[in-house]
């Protein structure tokens, strides 16, 4: 038998998506770590792995304080009861720049959470499907007027691969 009811972790889902919006409204990405669990483990394909509600929440606010008005857009979602995970797909969102009217800048994100209860998720996963359409989305983003908030979060450097340098 499954730990936790579906309606339970479309309730936790669904309360994500609101907390998200609120950071998002608020441009405070505090609110939406609210929905973790003390001892969550988060990776991202970019930026590496992070441990605990205190270390996630504060890459969060890292992450988006270029652009604390980001919005992200579920687009769907396949629960599976009995291993209480959650993937989908999301869009992020960059926020329109003044007087802009065109399409919107987003770029898409897989998402992975384990639901830990109480609301709370213990795993949080983010691939994003293409390096390429991020960069193209951020500059297009920023030559049809966006401006960042805060200096960009630069992603850590890529460790030089030394296996075998002894042999050439």
């Amino acid at each position: 038998m499954p730990a936790f009811a579906r309606i339970e972790i479309e309730e936790a889902l669904d309360q994500m998506d609101r907390l998200r919006a609120e950071s998002s409204k608020a441009g405070d990405w505090t609110i939406w770590a609210r929905c973790l669990s003390e001892d969550v483990e988060f990776h991202d394909t970019i930026y590496g792995s992070y441990h605990g509600r205190e270390a996630v929440a504060d890459f969060v606010v890292r992450v988006h304080a270029p652009f604390p008005h980001l919005r992200y857009e579920r687009d769907w979602s396949l629960i599976d009861v009995d291993r209480a995970e959650v993937i989908f797909l999301q869009r992020m969102i960059l926020p329109e720049p003044e007087g802009y009217e065109g399409s919107p800048f987003a770029t898409d994100v897989w998402s992975r959470h384990r639901y830990a209860g109480e609301g709370l998720w213990s795993l949080k996963q983010d691939v994003t499907l293409s390096g390429s359409q991020a960069d193209a989305n951020f500059q297009a983003w920023m030559e049809a007027g966006g401006r960042f908030a805060a200096p960009p979060l630069p992603p850590p450097q890529a460790k030089p691969n030394t296996q075998g340098a002894e042999s050439r």
